[in-house]
């Protein structure tokens, strides 16, 4: 779950982006495909986008999203592990004089 908002889970043969309410979702509420397993996800988040790639890219989520809060948690459940790295800011410095 990313922020309290957005769910990200694999069961029954498919991968799924849910969000948790409508003021985040604006209307959308869940999206899938079709996935027999899952080896590795890689989840990208910035200010206003999530991607979301599963076993190498083999299947890819994109979705507009913008985060409540000023941190980012992330909650995982079940087997595996998780890394996390902070992004850099790729356009700081670039508008100053």
């Amino acid at each position: 779950m990313l922020d309290g908002s957005l769910a990200i889970g694999w069961g029954d043969g498919a991968v799924r982006l849910s969000f948790a309410d409508d003021s985040v979702g604006q209307g959308r509420t869940e999206r899938t495909a079709a996935c027999d397993e899952v080896r590795d996800l890689r989840v990208l988040v910035d200010s206003s986008a999530v991607e979301v790639f599963v076993n190498g890219g083999e299947l890819a989520f994109a979705t507009r999203w913008f985060p409540r809060s000023d941190g980012l948690g992330l909650a995982l459940e079940g087997a595996g592990n998780a890394v996390a790295w902070e992004m850099g800011d790729g356009m700081a410095g670039t508008y100053e004089g």
